[in-house]
């Protein structure tokens, strides 16, 4: 109030709520800092304890005890659990068996994501029909097939310079996809570069 309507200095310093988590102190003793009724309450009534009769002093004493443990009650249920990874809560042969199923995912995008398609994700692949693959894509296919070409790079299936070229050549194609008012059509046929009929968004 008094820079407000007084001073008129310092008007627009301010800290974002983020800044302010991170700044915060989140210790046992910043917690009786900041909650110094409690410590207020909790000795009055053990104060009442100590001078008042013993009907009522075992009630005044556990209610002192109370109010002087509860910062650090707060302080113990406001602590963030710290995440354990999921990787590494798996064994060697789990680990195994999950690269395993990610490698041979990442073949069947690789495969797929050639000249022949213009590096983008066809649809779907059948092994018991002609043609195997169907020749349209989407744009969850597209956001998915992008996805998991930087994965192979994090999952160490790629080197970065394949990595790199590979997302070059499916962003060029997305480039040259037509669009609505810059927005993906729903279905396009991959080998033309066109959307299919009917366009939608």
């Amino acid at each position: 109030m008094y820079r407000m309507l007084k001073s008129k200095k310092h008007l627009l310093e301010w800290i974002t709520s983020e800044e302010a988590e991170k700044n915060a102190k989140t210790d046992l003793v910043s917690y009786y800092k900041n909650m110094p009724a409690n410590i207020i309450l909790g000795i009055l009534f053990i104060l009442i304890a100590i001078l008042m009769p013993k009907a009522l002093a075992v009630t005044s004493l556990i209610l002192g005890i109370i109010w002087l443990i509860s910062p650090g009650i707060m302080c113990s249920i406001s602590k963030k659990e710290k995440q354990k990874n999921p990787v590494d809560t798996l064994n060697s042969k789990d680990k195994e068996y999950v690269l395993d199923i990610g490698y041979r995912t990442w073949m069947c995008f690789k495969d797929n994501l050639t000249s022949k398609s213009n590096f983008l994700p066809p649809d779907n692949y059948q092994e018991d029909r002609k043609p195997k693959l169907v020749m349209r894509t989407s744009p969850t296919n597209i956001g998915l097939a992008l996805l998991s070409v930087m994965s192979a790079y994090d999952l160490k299936y790629e080197n970065l310079e394949d990595t790199i070229d590979l997302l070059y050549k499916m962003l060029e194609s997305i480039q040259n996809l037509p669009k609505w008012n810059g927005h993906l059509y729903n279905w396009y046929n991959i080998e033309k570069l066109e959307p299919l009929i009917p366009r939608y968004i």
